[in-house]
């Protein structure tokens, strides 16, 4: 590669490509992969409005080049004999496609942005040359930046640089559960082609997961790992097939875990319907204390909900079709099932709403937002403080018994200090796709 002019300042591509050579020398392979995985993946929007391969219909391109970082993150927390064995499937699958590829131009930030896709797979399947292939992910991903603009190429040597430094004292799995672009702000040029991709991509239903996966990744969201390890066993058969073929097996996968995972609330939930009565009113008492709540919030902070507290706003639903489920008619056995699946998903949610407090307790003040002086309006006023209290004693410790208590006593340790109201890495403006994802099955969204 040679030296370009980024802004006034020289950059030398070379001594960046040697300096993460050497680090790989002596890093594990799994470090590989989820250095790889990461520098391609934030180089994805570089494609958003380019020209697809003509060979390839839809989104199938895109859906080749996703496969490829996905599969890499996984073998950086669970490299098993059949996770490199997908990814030689996809590594087969896009080295096939480097000629498609060639609708690129050769100095197009969409060629360079594959390239990093295909290196990062490439480390996944092969560990012999694994370094290689991370060097070459983090070379072809600050490339593909340097066409877009030179100062998106200096923050993807930054963050490739972060994280070489991260994976020194961490595991990977600590790397792959951090926001995309660790320290550095994300790039305006990076952003507005993630607006173009994200856009180009909500005309089609089959890419809605693949939108929330790639959100989840800038803000730092935890990873299901046992759906993405799931995700990335899906037979090549169907990735071949393009993006619906995948998403079909998408949501078989989704459906087969969320049942699993209910399973284990069964025997509580038995346990509930004999009081019925009882219970189905506490349960919209909660749903109506968490929306007066949500509201004062609104009124108070921001008409858009921050992001370490988002989850709230799924609780009242989920609670009402509880409610709903505690007085149908329906056989026992079948509301059983019903309330198990929606009690998974209250204690995911409350799981869920522990993570981003956790994120949000951890940055640095000047990083948060709203204001701390706004934030304490909210914070200080008895029905918030009521809310969660009873979100997290009545709600988890009722409906979701012995499996709730590790949960609440961890949301009690993230707010002792107080609660930390922020919003994580910076998003362009939303732009509404077709079909959102969701924890709760359709079939749990009866109208009451």
């Amino acid at each position: 590669m040679v030296s370009i002019v980024a802004d006034d300042e020289e950059f030398d591509f070379d001594a960046f490509e040697k300096e993460i050579e050497n680090w790989a020398k002596g890093a594990s392979h799994e470090a590989h992969c989820a250095f790889a995985s990461q520098c391609a993946a934030r180089v994805l929007p570089n494609i958003g409005g380019a020209p697809r391969p003509v060979a390839l219909t839809g989104f199938s391109f895109d859906v080749i080049v996703i496969r490829a970082m996905f599969t890499s993150a996984v073998a950086g927390t669970l490299p098993t004999a059949d996770v490199k064995a997908a990814a030689a499937d996809s590594t087969a699958i896009s080295t096939n496609s480097v000629a498609f590829a060639a609708a690129f131009p050769a100095a197009n930030a969409g060629n360079s942005a594959f390239s990093a896709a295909d290196a990062a797979s490439s480390a996944a399947s092969s560990a012999s040359s694994a370094a290689r292939s991370a060097t070459d992910a983090a070379s072809s991903a600050a490339y593909s930046d340097a066409v877009s603009t030179s100062s998106a190429a200096r923050s993807a040597v930054s963050s490739a640089r972060s994280a070489a430094e991260l994976l020194n004292q961490s595991a990977p799995k600590v790397l792959l559960e951090k926001p995309l672009w660790l320290n550095v702000t994300w790039p305006d040029a990076i952003a507005n082609n993630w607006k173009t991709l994200r856009h180009e991509w909500s005309t089609d239903p089959a890419m809605a997961f693949w939108i929330d996966w790639y959100e989840g990744l800038l803000k730092g969201r935890t990873p299901d790992w046992d759906l993405w390890y799931d995700i990335v066993l899906i037979d090549d058969e169907h990735w071949k097939a393009g993006p619906e073929a995948v998403a079909r097996e998408i949501e078989r996968i989704k459906k087969e875990l969320r049942a699993k995972r209910a399973e284990k609330f069964e025997d509580h939930v038995r346990s509930m319907v004999p009081r019925s009565k009882v219970l189905a009113p506490q349960a919209d008492r909660l749903a109506n204390l968490i929306e007066e709540a949500l509201n004062l919030y609104h009124r108070e902070i921001s008409n858009c909900t921050a992001d370490s507290i988002e989850p709230l706003e799924k609780l009242p639903n989920i609670l009402r079709q509880i409610r709903f489920q505690l007085t149908s008619d329906a056989p026992e056995g079948k509301r059983v099932k019903e309330l198990a699946l929606l009690v998974h998903a209250m204690v995911d949610t409350i799981d869920q709403l522990n993570r981003r407090l956790e994120r949000a307790s951890a940055l640095p003040t000047d990083q948060r937002s709203p204001s701390p002086s706004r934030i304490a309006k909210v914070v200080t006023h008895p029905l918030f403080n009521t809310v969660l209290g009873a979100v997290l004693a009545t709600g988890l410790t009722t409906f979701a018994g012995a499996a709730g208590d590790d949960i609440n006593k961890e949301f009690i340790d993230q707010t002792e200090d107080g609660l930390c109201l922020t919003d994580f890495p910076k998003d362009p403006a939303p732009v509404k796709t077709p079909a959102e994802t969701s924890d709760i099955p359709p079939e749990a969204f009866t109208r009451v």
